[in-house]
């Protein structure tokens, strides 16, 4: 029998058909370096290597083939759907609330192989396709939409800002849109706008309803997080001690134009507050900035430690008071009693959600603020377990978790893409 069919033939014994490695080109020739060609005749090994190439390719079954040693030390060789990586947004923004909607994401990634900066999608390059969960707010660089091909999104509680609004509902973003259909919207006024433009759209919910609860002890400790000036006048003296103020800003609001300014000149600004004398107030204020601005490239894991942090202490709280829809939603969550407050409910972004809270409007908190049980003995009107319920299924349906989280490991993301 020719030599070739002879070495065909064993090649075929070797491989044990229990494992999972698929062959490719690579991998085969890479194999085949290994074999003693004594055995079969002596055929010159490039002739052989090119006539069992030829064998392969009329096979219509997948070949496959024995790692090396290094290989199988190192990694498991994956299947065709784990050639995906998986992306976890950041930002630059100084709110956490943006960080909180990433945690609440997180839950659902087998692993994060890499940081994507919200506002600079356009800008990823990868080898690999790259699941993203597109939750939240979007964004504040219209210019840089849509995200690059190399993203594979899932749309699901996503929030179009009206000032970005003619950007995304471009004929370029409205076919982008339309390729990864349905897009789950985290408010009526976001659904509404793409359905409007031909979209299939439907209102998901916020993903923050998916935070699962710790499980830590109630303590005796009420928050009162971002609550207007003119709302906290309203509460009696004596409640106020009880109170503990919390904000989901890092720092405080600062104009963009100003930030990015001392981004790209942060060491002459620095070198001109040494030698200037200037009031201790203008110094203050610029230290503060230059701070938040210097810090913007390292600052990513701060905030996600400063927004679990929070999160950990809605999930302890014995109330929470907000004016913030998304400080209240991890709170349903959690099943803290939550009190929502704001100056206009009719705001078409609470749509939706305020069945399941407890709400006053600005002047209903000033006359009934004597009669609210601060003690946090009440439950939260309404039940999100069916909200909560499908956005968990739509997103495990993105991953398909049931093959992939025993399949991937679980190491830390190595890089940040997009600007930082």
């Amino acid at each position: 029998m020719h030599a070739d069919v002879l070495f065909w033939q064993d090649f075929q014994q070797r491989i044990d058909p229990a494992k999972s490695y698929l062959y490719d080109e690579r991998g085969f020739f890479k194999w085949l370096a290994h074999i003693n060609a004594e055995d079969y005749s002596k055929p010159k090994q490039s002739t052989l290597s090119v006539r069992i190439a030829d064998q392969i390719l009329k096979h219509t079954l997948p070949v496959k083939y024995p790692p090396s040693q290094s290989t199988q030390a190192n990694s498991r060789f994956r299947s065709e759907k784990m050639k995906y990586k998986f992306g976890l947004l950041t930002y630059d923004t100084n709110n956490i609330g943006d960080e909180i909607q990433s945690i609440a994401a997180r839950q659902f990634l087998p692993k994060i192989d890499i940081y994507l900066n919200r506002d600079y999608l356009c800008s990823v390059r990868s080898k690999h396709r790259i699941k993203v969960i597109m939750n939240g707010w979007f964004t504040s660089r219209p210019e840089n939409w849509p995200p690059a091909p190399v993203i594979d999104p899932l749309f699901v509680s996503f929030h179009i800002t009206k000032s970005a609004s003619k950007k995304l509902t471009s004929p370029e973003s409205i076919s982008y849109f339309r390729k990864h259909e349905p897009i789950g919207c985290r408010d009526y006024y976001t659904r509404d706008l793409l359905r409007d433009k031909g979209v299939d759209a439907y209102f998901s919910g916020c993903l923050t309803l998916t935070l699962e609860k710790k499980s830590p002890d109630r303590k005796n400790r009420i928050l009162i997080v971002d609550l207007n000036e003119g709302f906290i006048e309203g509460i009696p003296p004596y409640l106020l001690k009880k109170f503990e103020n919390v904000s989901h800003y890092v720092h405080f609001p600062i104009a963009k134009n100003f930030e990015d300014f001392l981004r790209k000149n942060c060491r002459t600004v620095h070198n001109f507050m040494e030698k200037a004398k200037l009031n201790s107030f203008l110094v203050f204020l610029l230290e503060k900035t230059l701070d938040n601005a210097l810090d913007k490239a390292t600052s990513a894991k701060k905030k996600f430690r400063k927004a679990e942090s929070l999160l950990y202490r809605y999930c302890e709280a014995k109330l929470v008071v907000t004016s913030r829809l998304h400080a209240a939603l991890p709170c349903l969550a959690y099943n803290t009693p939550v009190i929502f407050v704001h100056e206009n409910l009719n705001n078409p972004r609470f749509k939706g959600y305020l069945k399941y809270l407890r709400t006053f409007s600005s002047e209903e908190f000033k006359d009934k603020c004597k009669e609210i049980d601060w003690n946090g003995l009440f439950e939260n009107p309404g039940n999100i377990y069916k909200i909560r319920k499908r956005l968990e299924k739509t997103c495990k349906n993105f991953m398909d978790l049931e093959t992939l989280r025993d399949e991937t490991e679980t190491d830390m993301p190595t890089r940040i893409m997009g600007k930082y």
